[in-house]
């Protein structure tokens, strides 16, 4: 068998890891064929040995398993994907996999209704070994109810995270076939409720059903299956599309009809998968500890919703999305985080569900690249009002983060504020003292309270108090002044409320030209009144 040469990488690269892949012969029908992947077993983190490896395949529904019913269209039909995998040469009948021959039905756990859910465990498949690796049994579990993902809800969302957890200590990893319209939404509800895990979730589908021809489906379920066989270094729930994993909580769809239909826009990828190597991208994966334990916490809000600000919203609109019973709400804003300050009647609304009925308001932007910040009037007013923060959240993130948070805390509205500007299974990136500098310096200079504001009040106050106690160069001189001298200059009545604490060091710290922030304070004050 000959080798397939390696594709060059950028040396921008050169913290990845790169599994060399061989591909093989058309393989004879008349024996079990060998898988297409050539996986380097020495590398740490990838299963090696002769035991074979154990996956659970979890059918949802969606577009990968559909059915060409004559006068409907495509739909799921219950057994359909099985007899499909079991007939394709890479994902065969192993005649020796005999220690569950049938079909049996298994029962979930009881859901919030008291009804037991159902679903249907196959007999063994198997993705072939290759000349080093182990080979993969797989067993699909298949929903007596499949559906559309466009009909799935935060029931669904509970029904999956339980037969993960379930099912947990019999397998290696677990892939998901799901439809790709609420892709994310699933992905990101389940990467907040399977706390502590240490195996691989790996979602997936295709936009094409496994009947055609042309169909994307053969290469996402088995990067997928190889993905959550192999890597045990992945300890966190993602998406595998069109040759790329992704962090399940950092994608969004953005084509309906082309085959790379995801993108993760704040976040790098996890992983490339190419015609002979495979990246992997270490750095980028969610650090766990092995210690942890799986912890299943199924407990969603169901009164969450979604508020998009738009050019000339009324009134009516804006209030009916905040009324009773909601408890959190997604703003979709402008830019950075904006919405129009010309509009009282609209503040007036939030402050109304912020104030008097705790509902928690999270801001995150409409544009799919960056995070909002309180830098301009706009959003500083939001801030004021007690809006949080999203961060570089996705609205998929925020929303299915928002639900499980207020599950989990539904009596503690500051915890759940708290939490919501705070990561929990890399879904938001957090602040970073060099981020803060690097404001700090901006505003260096600029007679402008919303931007100090903002570093004290905003998603990096907490950092920004803490270091002012604890970590000493946050002291050393920023040009002329320490971020103290800073905010003494500028006077916002906000900053000077945070600074109340921190009263010594106000005469203690002093500037390049010997002032302490006191000094300044009052200096500024001597000259406004001799002017």
């Amino acid at each position: 068998m000959s080798e397939t040469a390696h594709t060059p990488f950028s040396e921008s690269c050169n913290k990845q890891t790169t599994f060399s892949i061989r591909s093989t012969p058309p393989p004879n029908m008349l024996s079990p064929p060998m898988s297409p992947y050539f996986l380097d077993t020495n590398v740490e983190g990838v299963h090696a040995g002769v035991n074979n490896r154990k996956v659970l395949l979890i059918y949802a529904g969606g577009t990968i398993g559909m059915k060409w019913v004559s006068g409907c269209g495509y739909e799921p039909v219950s057994g359909y994907l099985y007899s499909i995998l079991s007939s394709l040469p890479y994902f065969y009948r192993d005649p020796l996999l005999i220690d569950d021959d049938a079909s049996v039905d298994v029962d979930v756990d009881v859901d919030s209704n008291g009804q037991t859910n159902k679903a249907q465990l196959t007999p063994w498949l198997s993705l072939a070994a290759s000349q080093t690796g182990p080979q993969i049994d797989y067993r699909i579990l298949e929903h007596r109810q499949l559906l559309d993902s466009a009909n799935m809800d935060m029931k669904d969302w509970v029904q999956l995270a339980r037969e993960v957890c379930q099912h947990y200590d019999r397998f290696d990893g677990f892939v998901i076939l799901h439809g790709t319209d609420t892709m994310a939404y699933t992905a990101g509800a389940l990467s907040f409720m399977l706390g502590g895990l240490s195996k691989p979730v790996v979602l997936t589908g295709s936009q094409i059903p496994f009947s055609e021809l042309h169909s994307d489906a053969l290469n996402n379920l088995m990067g997928a299956l190889v993905i959550a066989g192999h890597f045990n270094m992945i300890k966190e729930v993602t998406v595998y599309f069109g040759r790329r994993l992704y962090r399940g909580n950092r994608v969004m769809k953005v084509s309906n009809d082309a085959i790379a239909a995801f993108d993760s826009p704040n976040y790098p990828v996890l992983m490339e998968t190419g015609a002979s190597q495979w990246r992997l991208f270490r750095e980028h994966l969610l650090s766990t500890s092995n210690d942890n334990m799986l912890n299943c916490r199924v407990r969603l809000e169901p009164n969450v919703a979604v508020l998009r600000v738009f050019p000339g919203i009324s009134q009516a609109a804006f209030r009916a999305l905040l009324a009773p019973p909601i408890k959190g709400v997604v703003l979709v804003t402008f830019g950075a985080g904006n919405m129009p300050n010309n509009r009282p009647d609209l503040y007036d609304c939030l402050r109304e569900a912020i104030c008097d009925r705790h509902v928690v308001v999270v801001n995150v932007s409409q544009c799919a690249h960056g995070r909002v910040a309180s830098l301009y009037a706009t959003g500083s007013e939001l801030s004021r009002l007690g809006v949080v923060s999203g961060g570089d959240m996705t609205v998929e993130a925020a929303l299915t983060k928002l639900a499980h948070v207020l599950g989990e805390y539904p009596d503690d509205h500051a915890k759940v504020c708290k939490l919501m500007e705070r990561s929990l299974a890399g879904e938001i990136a957090e602040p970073t003292m060099e981020g803060v500098r690097v404001k700090i310096m901006d505003a260096v200079g600029k007679d402008d309270a919303n931007v100090l504001e903002a570093l004290f009040c905003g998603p990096y106050g907490d950092a920004v108090r803490e270091d002012l106690l604890t970590w000493r160069p946050m002291h050393s001189l920023i040009g002329n002044f320490t971020i103290l001298h800073l905010a003494a200059y500028l006077q916002s009545m906000r900053c000077t409320e945070i600074l109340s604490s921190y009263l010594p060091m106000l005469s203690q710290v002093k500037d390049a030209s010997g002032r302490t922030p006191r000094d300044l304070a009052d200096f500024k004050e001597q000259i406004i009144r001799h002017f």
